[in-house]
């Protein structure tokens, strides 16, 4: 596999909107090893999002454009966070989440190749933002094969 692009490295070309916090952190994961993760905590209401320009490369039939990442929250929530990832507008992932443990994800973004898009990192606090610390851990796509 190889890395095509690292959210986490392009956190400043991001554009935010209605979030309360985006920052880059590090979390320390079980066994100890550092895991470099963007903080993005929501607005009491709405979506809160970052949105990242991303050119996605032209690939082979036997090649594979994946996003990996893993969504986790800082402390236990009182109703959850909402995660959602959109390709242009298109919701292409959505989870609710309340649990402080990391959860592994991926998206096969194949049906993008070749294009510019705009790919949105968006959470919601689903109406009640306490302990809503969202992270967002390793974000990157990469390219694999089938």
């Amino acid at each position: 596999t190889y890395k095509i692009y690292d959210f986490y490295k392009k956190m400043a070309d991001a554009k935010i909107t209605n979030v309360k916090a985006f920052q880059a952190e590090t979390i320390i994961k079980a066994g100890g090893w550092p895991t470099p993760a963007i903080f993005q905590h929501p607005e009491k209401n709405g979506d809160g999002d970052a949105v990242f320009e991303v050119s996605l490369p032209d690939t082979k039939k036997n090649q594979m454009l994946v996003m990996q990442f893993e969504t986790m929250l800082k402390a236990e929530s009182k109703n959850g966070v909402g995660y959602s990832v959109l390709v242009e507008t298109n919701e292409v992932w959505k989870t609710e989440y309340k649990s402080i443990a990391p959860v592994p994800h991926e998206i096969d973004l194949s049906n993008w190749r070749g294009k510019q898009v705009k790919i949105t990192l968006r959470v919601n606090a689903l109406g009640n933002i306490e302990y809503d610390w969202s992270y967002w851990l390793q974000p990157k796509i990469l390219l694999g094969k089938k």
